[in-house]
């Protein structure tokens, strides 16, 4: 006695726990994309651009160079060489290094948003494999209580061996599908956990999750379009930004004549006109300094070749930027379709299920004495098709809604929303 008191202690106390279990917010998983490594690393390098020293202005290079000849003590040469930067240099070397930071935040904004998405399709991917494990288990519980029956009914006249078969091997099926639901819910488990980085993810609280009625409202009561918004074209279009100021400075650049000014000092020459001196000699002191004034010709050397270079990648980045677009605007129109397709589906399923009431029709079968289990199993099982149908249809509906929206560039806008919620909240 004492032993099964233990025993009902042990299951009371796993259900407490089980029930307590903390479920893990919807919009803190979201957020956890902040968090997210490669994130964080996009964070550290941009801080180290904009901490980085633009340099003095109006000065591209300073040089400080010492010769000494013969190896003595007297015979050294100093040099200070400045190399002097145009205004156009200046310029366009100021919008270039304004570029590579938009760039740079662009960057930023386009793996924020590749975290955003992933946490996202977690959440929907992970909602829906439950939900499926639970009406399969049904489902198989409902084939081996048929087959049970059909077992019972083999030494009848209405026996066919044929129909046992089937439903051994339908059941087979579908208990190998059964495990591959299993097997993914734990990949996306454990996926939620490196998210997170918490190993006691249980699941999400679903008791402000978007409803499908809402998600169809927002669909045909507003218009989503491609967007320039949109991380991806953000981020191709800050490339070709800066692939264009990258290829107007090395054209300012080619087109710069005066190279360099030198200061020059000659320890020796100064020493050679103080022996002058002692000697009674003509002699001139400023003869140990000098200065230098260098001058380029333009286009003589190979800077065309790597002008030409620029100009490349620059065509290079507009190019890539207009096919992206092209494909990001077939895949909203694609996933658009798809969306109503889905829920055009869900309407005629659930017109369907208010037409014919199935549970309603299996309660009153339950009711007739003598009536064939046969009967009653095939109409329950007609009811959990209908669920796992209509479980298919809703998450593909909340998956493509997904697809929209980051297509239209929402998904990582400023303020970050919760679309998963009934009123679009924002969460940060």
């Amino acid at each position: 006695m004492k032993g099964v008191v233990r025993f009902i202690a042990i299951l009371l106390t796993i259900s407490v726990v089980s029930v307590t279990a903390e479920l893990v917010p919807i919009k803190k998983f979201i957020l956890s994309a902040h968090e997210d490594p490669v994130v964080k690393s996009q964070d550290d390098k941009n801080a180290q651009v904009r901490k980085s020293y633009p340099g003095i202005p109006g000065i591209d290079d300073i040089e400080f160079e010492i010769r000494n000849t013969g190896f003595t003590g007297d015979d050294f040469r100093y040099t200070v060489k400045i190399s002097p930067r145009g205004f156009q240099e200046t310029r366009t070397g100021n919008r270039y290094n304004e570029a590579l930071i938009d760039n740079k935040k662009a960057k930023r904004q386009y793996l924020l948003n590749i975290a955003l998405y992933n946490r996202y399709l977690t959440i929907i991917d992970l909602l829906e494999q439950k939900a499926l494990k639970v009406l399969y288990k049904d489902l198989l519980t409902l084939y081996e209580d048929r087959i049970k029956v059909m077992e019972k009914l083999s030494y009848s006249e209405d026996f066919q061996l044929q129909k046992l078969i089937k439903e051994e091997k339908d059941m087979s099926k579908e208990t190998v599908f059964s495990l591959e639901i299993e097997k993914y819910i734990t990949v996306l488990e454990q996926r939620a956990k490196v998210y997170l980085n918490d190993t006691s993810f249980t699941g999400f609280d679903t008791s402000d999750l978007v409803s499908i009625k809402t998600i169809m409202n927002r669909i045909e009561t507003s218009s989503f379009a491609l967007d320039t918004n949109n991380a991806s074209i953000k981020l191709y279009r800050t490339r070709i930004d800066l692939a264009n100021s990258r290829f107007k400075m090395e054209k300012a650049q080619s087109h710069k004549f005066f190279d360099a000014l030198s200061f020059l000092y000659d320890n020796g020459d100064r020493v050679d006109e103080y022996d002058r001196k002692y000697q009674g000699k003509d002699y001139n002191l400023n003869k140990a300094f000098a200065v230098e004034l260098s001058f380029r010709i333009p286009n003589l050397t190979l800077a065309s070749h790597q002008l030409n270079k620029y100009k490349a990648d620059l065509l290079s980045e507009a190019e890539n930027y207009e096919q992206i677009k092209d494909e990001l605007g077939e895949k909203v129109r694609k996933d658009l379709a798809d969306l109503n397709q889905l829920i055009a589906q869900y309407r005629y399923l659930s017109a369907r299920i208010n037409e014919v009431d199935a549970e309603a029709s299996l309660k009153k079968f339950l009711q007739i004495e003598g009536i064939d289990p046969l009967v009653l199993l095939d109409i329950k099982e007609n009811i959990l098709k209908t669920q796992i149908d209509m479980t298919w249809i809703k998450h593909g509906i909340l998956r493509n809604y997904l697809y929209v929206i980051d297509n239209a560039g929402l998904l990582s806008t400023r303020p970050i929303r919760n679309y998963l919620s009934e009123n679009m909240e924002i969460i940060e």
